[in-house]
C-alpha cells in the first residue's frame, strides 16, 4: 500500500503534511478550506506514512497558491537544513493562528509582518521576531519565556487570553493596561516574585480566570 504524504485530521480541522510534500498538502488544504499542519508524524497513522528524510528544506513558496489559508502549525519533529519563501507568510491576508513548536534557528518568522495574526502560541526562542508589536494579538501562548519581566508585550493590550508556561519572569510589569484581558495563566514560574503590577491592572480590569502559582494564593 502506498504510503502517505498527507492526510485530512478531522479533529483539528487541518491538513497534516510531511515538509517535503508541502505543495501536496497545501492543494488539499484549499479544497478543505482548512488549516495545515506541518508534520513529519501523523498522530494515529503510525506506519502508514512516509519517512521524513534527516535534513528538510522547508519551503513555503508554494502557500502563494493558498492564500485563504487560516491556521499554521509547524511541528518540532524533523531537522530544518534550510527554509525558502518565508516572506509569503508576510502576504497572506486570512492567516490568523500561528503555532511553531521549539524553533529551528534556521527558521525565523517576524510574526508583526503577518497582517491579521490573533493567536499565536510558541515556545519561546529569538527566532520568533517582533511578538510584542504584533498589536492585533488577542491570544498569546508562551512555552519558557526567558525575559525577567513582561515589558515586552506592554503594548498587547487587545490580549484576551495570555498563558505563560515554565517562564523566567521575575515580576509582572507591563500587563497593567492589558484591560480586556479574560483569562491569564503562569504555571511553574519558580523565579516570579512580584505581582504588583497584577495588582494595579486589577484596579480597573476583573480578569474572569486567574490562575497563579500556588505561592500567591
Amino acid at each position: 500500500m502506498e504510503k502517505l504524504t498527507h492526510h485530512y485530521n478531522k479533529d483539528i480541522n487541518c491538513v497534516e503534511v510531511l515538509p517535503e510534500y508541502l505543495s501536496k498538502g497545501i492543494k488539499m488544504a484549499k479544497n478543505y478550506h482548512c488549516g495545515l499542519r506541518i508534520t513529519a508524524d501523523f498522530a494515529g497513522l503510525f506506519g502508514q506514512f512516509e519517512a521524513t528524510g534527516e535534513k528538510v528544506i522547508l519551503d513555503f513558496s508554494p502557500l502563494k497558491n493558498y492564500p485563504d489559508l487560516p491556521e499554521l502549525i509547524i511541528e518540532d519533529n524533523f531537522k530544518i537544513d534550510k527554509v525558502v519563501g518565508v516572506e509569503v507568510l508576510y502576504t497572506l491576508q486570512k492567516l490568523t493562528i500561528l503555532n511553531v513548536k521549539k524553533v529551528s534557528k534556521k527558521l525565523q518568522i517576524d510574526v508583526s509582518q503577518i497582517p491579521n495574526l490573533v493567536d499565536l502560541r510558541f515556545d519561546f526562542s529569538p527566532c520568533i521576531l517582533g511578538f510584542g508589536k504584533a498589536i492585533n494579538l488577542n491570544r498569546l501562548h508562551i512555552w519558557s519565556y526567558n525575559k525577567e519581566d513582561l515589558t515586552e508585550l506592554k503594548d498587547l493590550i487587545h490580549l484576551t487570553d495570555l498563558l505563560l508556561v515554565y517562564p523566567s519572569i521575575q515580576r509582572l510589569s507591563g500587563i497593567e493596561n492589558m484591560t480586556r484581558l479574560e483569562k491569564f495563566e503562569i504555571t511553574y514560574a519558580r523565579k516570579l516574585e512580584d505581582i504588583s503590577a497584577l495588582k494595579e491592572l486589577q484596579k480597573k480590569h476583573i480578569i474572569n480566570h486567574l490562575a497563579l502559582p500556588q505561592k500567591f494564593w
